[in-house]
């Protein structure tokens, strides 16, 4: 409050201001403050950012614009002799060949590139005398999981060392396709396997597009450059067309199985083993999908006495987090690939069991 007193004897004289002290002033600044601490916040990213790549020279821009896996290092899962030693290799998610974006679009790690470059490293290792490949995904894209059965072939092929499969929780469609190569396939008790086949999915938006009076507007270079284009009536020949591929990509599915686990295209049509239906693990087993039932530390056990030493050393690749992945796993940034990743990005043909 303030209260005025006006000089009433001499009439030119000033009125008196006297101030009574009230609490709670209002207070200023709040705006400049909120400035500083936006610049300071994005000054302190920026410095995270710098030191990420002096602290770890292989995350420099290039790597993260690149994979984080071309350079990895070994951890131990079991402690044991280093001379006749078991890589745990893991297989585990969505199988893509690049990853998501994390914090201000980092790319995560690529599935297929950190499977390919272990395989790689771990032929030119003498130590490593068998691989126990843990498998637990529901499968993925085409490409990415033919291109790690190819990896599997070749490390196989260049060393003729033993590759172990240990079925997670689930190992479906692209999840089986890499794990039809290995010399033995352990499945757990309650493991859902199989959905061996293909899918390609999409939407057709056209009935609800002519509702509101929405046109779509492409201009091909051929009658069938717009397959499975959303906004168009759906053209039989386009499907036509579309199937005779996803055919062949089954083809493929089918030989690799056949030849893998040593059946017969007639016994796999007759029991409908790659009709695209799951199987629990005593069914796969019956089927002879799987070699035996039984957790990781069986086929890490199997895998050391294929290696000749039951006392071997257990050990992963992992790659050296930077300092910008502490950042982002200490912010609670997910970096993760699920299948609602894979359909934001278009039609796509799959070997993924996606209910």
């Amino acid at each position: 409050m303030e209260e005025f007193s006006q000089g009433m004897q001499d009439p030119n004289k000033r009125p008196v201001v006297r101030a009574r002290m009230v609490d709670n002033p209002p207070r200023s600044g709040g705006g400049f403050k909120g400035i500083v601490a936006f610049f300071l916040i994005g000054g302190m990213f920026m410095f995270f950012c710098v030191m990420s790549s002096l602290i770890n020279p292989g995350a420099n821009t290039a790597n993260l614009a690149g994979d984080p896996w071309d350079k990895l290092q070994e951890k131990t899962y079991r402690s044991g002799t280093k001379t006749n030693r078991v890589l745990l290799l893991r297989c585990e998610g969505v199988i893509m060949s690049g990853g998501s974006s994390g914090l201000l679009g980092t790319p995560a790690p690529s599935m297929v590139k950190r499977i390919k470059n272990s395989l790689i490293r771990a032929a030119k290792d003498d130590t490593i005398k068998a691989i126990v490949l843990r498998v637990d995904s529901p499968g993925g894209g085409v490409t990415a999981s033919d291109q790690i059965y190819d990896a599997i072939l070749k490390y196989k092929k260049a060393t003729n060392k033993p590759v172990i499969v240990s079925m997670g929780g689930i190992c479906a469609s692209g999840g089986y396709y890499v794990s039809a190569p290995a010399d033995w396939i352990f499945a757990e008790p309650t493991t859902i396997t199989g959905s061996i086949g293909v899918i390609m999915q999409g939407m057709n938006f056209s009935k609800l597009f002519d509702k509101y009076g929405i046109q779509d507007v492409s201009i091909t270079s051929g009658p069938n450059k717009a397959l499975l284009n959303s906004s168009a009536p759906i053209d039989e020949q386009h499907l036509k067309i579309l199937q005779t591929t996803v055919d062949s990509m089954y083809g493929r599915f089918v030989e690799i199985v056949a030849t893998g686990r040593k059946l017969s295209k007639e016994e796999i049509k007759a029991k409908n083993i790659a009709d695209g239906r799951v199987f629990t693990a005593d069914q796969a087993l019956e089927l002879k999908l799987v070699d035996q039932v039984g957790y990781l530390e069986a086929a890490l056990e199997e895998a050391k006495k294929r290696a000749g030493d039951s006392g071997g050393q257990v050990f992963e690749y992992v790659s050296q987090p930077t300092f910008l992945d502490l950042f982002q796993a200490k912010a609670g940034v997910n970096v993760q690939v699920g299948p609602k990743e894979l359909s934001v990005q278009g039609p796509r043909y799959l070997y993924l069991w996606k209910p």
